[in-house]
């Protein structure tokens, strides 16, 4: 499967278990900022990962697509295709002046995409304890509306294991 628009990037990608996992492409010439930022999102991801002992070889890996048009275009290869993609409207990233909320965008994206959850307080749990290693200072409500999340999740140093989270 190809997908469409994308351009042809000269930016920087990560040697490493999960760097080697996942395709970087975009609509547009990313700037430097985004590609550096991009790059730590994975690294934190990666390094959260190792902590909790995943096996990052046997993931599958995935596409990370980057869009100003805010436009998914697919064009199919063959009867049937499979893809895995995480997408990030950089139209509304641009906008976030906080760095480190900026990064968390991208780190939830990938925490959907490997810890193949849908539920979005659960998500942001992981995204924080993952951003503290960039910023041990940031808290949930630097970055995210709290309100929708119960009390009782709302502790900010859970052990962030699938197996905890699937009670």
């Amino acid at each position: 499967m190809e997908i469409l628009g994308m351009k042809e990037q000269m930016i920087k990608t990560l040697d490493t278990p999960l760097g080697n996992r996942i395709s970087i492409s975009a609509d547009f010439e990313m700037p430097e900022k985004l590609n550096m930022e991009i790059l730590m999102a994975i690294k934190l991801v990666e390094l959260e990962m190792e902590s909790q002992g995943i096996n990052i070889e046997k993931l599958k890996g995935t596409n990370l697509i980057i869009l100003a048009s805010g436009e998914v275009k697919l064009k199919m290869s063959s009867i049937g295709n499979y893809i895995r993609f995480s997408v990030i409207d950089y139209s509304k990233l641009v906008n976030i002046r906080n760095e480190s909320a900026r990064i968390a965008v991208i780190i939830e994206e990938l925490v959907h995409n490997f810890w193949n959850y849908s539920d979005e307080e659960k998500i942001k749990l992981i995204d924080i304890k993952i951003l503290k290693r960039f910023d041990h200072k940031v808290e949930l409500e630097d970055i995210f509306d709290k309100s929708t999340i119960e009390d009782s999740e709302k502790i900010n140093y859970l052990v962030l294991t699938p197996e905890n989270f699937d009670k």
